[in-house]
């Protein structure tokens, strides 16, 4: 049977019965047998894996849209409260066509098909303008932060339901706000419930946990209304629960790498071999004595002598000759001496030799230093070495790359800033970080 809905004489609901004959909507296909409360329980366990699931991998769009299918889901057992015992094929047309669009939506964040978070907020509203609330029926519309942000040392954090409240600000009809077995109650108007809750109740920090990973976790609010019958003569309380995801970011705003260069020398050692010296009291020479030739040899440019290493190798030699012999090696330089006789009759002397001998250098040398810099929401570290000498390197958990080399304050996850000539790197404030 189809039930026609007509509103008015101060809230009273009168229904009338018609046919409803007709297959379930394709989404809705296999719940048929199911009651309506069991179905909404199964989307809502396969949203609340979705969600498990997309925060394991970093996924911050499909955990959004698992808020707004938990939305869903809770404001469809709380507009369906009286049917949730009825099974689903036997519904009428119009409530198995909500079932439908609330388990398509479920779908697309169990199977990552939500495009945006515009796209889930949209389909939340069809579905909410689809579903038969009663007068004064609370509603959610929307649940802000779209993000906590878990914090080493903890602030309250400010969690606002907006939608339609008529009643809350009544007597007796407060609003509550379940957080791990703790229950809060905060202010209200008629379209704000707000609650202060630490952040410390809600996502307690875990310095270890994978950078890239959010969390979620289910947070109940109890609505207490009235529910008006018969022209207003009397009212009747009714309790509406929403059982709503909230998400936290990463502990960290990310990996951070601080590089340095570190100076220092290698010492270099090579062999230095001269130019042949030819020393003769032959007739090329002029057929005189060269008695103790010096011969003084340098290092290349820039190198120096290790002393004690020099040698004389002889080419060739002749005739009435001596040496070459070794001098001295100090002051850079290496000396070696030789002799020559000239001999009118017989053979006069000729000795051709090269000088060898060790020369080092000490080159200067940089070494690139990289080391991970642990920070959580909120810390911050000194940078420990000149400026100039290092370089932070930033990927963040949303996947953007950021680098450093001096002061900048202009990012929103990460700073470097300066104080008495010392850099540091800070972490955005938790309690006033607001993303996206």
């Amino acid at each position: 049977m189809k039930r026609l809905s007509l509103r008015g004489c101060a809230g009273s609901i009168f229904a009338l019965a018609v046919s409803t004959a007709g297959p379930l909507p394709a989404h809705a296909q296999g719940f048929g047998d199911l009651a309506l409360g069991v179905a909404l329980d199964k989307l809502g366990d396969e949203v609340n894996q979705a969600v498990l699931n997309a925060g394991n991998v970093g996924q911050a769009t499909e955990i959004e849209a698992g808020r707004e299918a938990s939305i869903a889901i809770a404001e469809a057992k709380n507009a369906y409260a009286d049917s949730l015992d009825k099974t689903v094929k036997t519904l009428d047309p119009e409530v198995r066509q909500s079932i439908d669009q609330i388990k398509s939506l479920a779908d697309g964040v169990a199977n990552n098909t939500i495009t945006s978070v515009a796209d889930a907020e949209s389909r939340l509203q069809q579905i909410t303008n689809s579903l038969p609330f009663a007068n004064n029926e609370p509603q959610v519309t929307s649940v802000t932060p779209r993000f906590v942000v878990p914090a080493r040392n903890s602030y309250p954090v400010r969690i606002s339901f907006k939608g339609n409240f008529i009643n809350a600000a009544q007597n007796g009809l407060t609003p509550s706000l379940t957080i791990n077995h703790k229950t809060y109650t905060g202010a209200v108007t008629t379209q704000e419930v707000v609650f202060l809750v630490p952040v410390s109740e809600i996502f307690p920090v875990n310095p270890g946990a994978d950078t890239s990973k959010f969390r979620a976790t289910t947070v109940s609010l109890d609505v207490p209304w009235l529910k008006s019958e018969w022209l207003g003569l009397w009212h009747e309380k009714k309790d509406d629960k929403f059982s709503v995801f909230v998400g936290a970011l990463p502990p960290s705003p990310g990996s951070l790498i601080l590089s340095h260069t570190v100076t220092g020398s290698n010492h270099v050692v090579r062999t230095f071999t001269s130019q042949n010296f030819h020393i003769c009291s032959t007739g090329e020479c002029g057929n005189n004595d060269d008695i103790d030739h010096h011969v003084t040899v340098r290092p290349d440019t820039g190198w120096h002598v290790v002393r004690g290493s020099s040698r004389a190798g002889v080419g060739s030699a002749q005739g009435d000759h001596s040496g070459p012999n070794f001098v001295a090696d100090d002051g850079d330089q290496v000396t070696y001496t030789a002799t020559t006789i000239h001999h009118r009759f017989g053979s006069s002397g000729s000795i051709d030799f090269s000088i060898s001998f060790q020369e080092y250098q000490d080159q200067p040398t940089t070494t690139t230093v990289s080391e991970p810099v642990a920070l959580l929401w909120g810390d911050s570290k000194l940078i420990n070495y000149p400026a100039g000498s290092w370089k932070l390197a930033v990927t963040t958990f949303d996947g953007n790359h950021l680098e450093f080399a001096g002061v900048d304050s202009s990012q929103k996850f990460v700073n470097v800033g300066s104080s008495g000539g010392t850099d540091s790197i800070t972490t955005a404030n938790p309690a006033t970080l607001v993303w996206p």
